[in-house]
């Protein structure tokens, strides 16, 4: 796995070109209620291919994340999907 605590031009310009920028980071909600006193509320991130990786971007520093049975099952399916897809590339190659 890779990752980074910090947003590189390279990735800053791929999030802004899915149109994806503005939805990410801390929403101020709690719709699901809190985990624990350290929960900084909701958070939204995008799931994307870049270079035949998946990446999830958060565009903030985030320690943890939690999520109900359901979100649980969405982003698994979203990253099957992306999986998928790359891998169908691969082969196709």
């Amino acid at each position: 796995m890779n990752h980074s605590s910090k947003m590189d031009p390279e990735m800053a310009k791929k999030i802004r070109d899915h149109e994806i920028y503005n939805y990410l980071g801390p929403t101020e909600k709690s719709p699901d209620g809190k985990l624990s006193s350290s929960d900084e509320e909701q958070i939204a991130f995008s799931v994307f291919p870049k270079d035949g990786k998946i990446v999830i971007s958060f565009n903030s520093p985030v320690r943890w994340m939690g999520m109900t049975t359901n979100q649980a099952i969405d982003l698994g399916n979203c990253l099957l999907k992306h999986a998928r897809k790359l891998t169908k590339k691969v082969h196709a190659n």
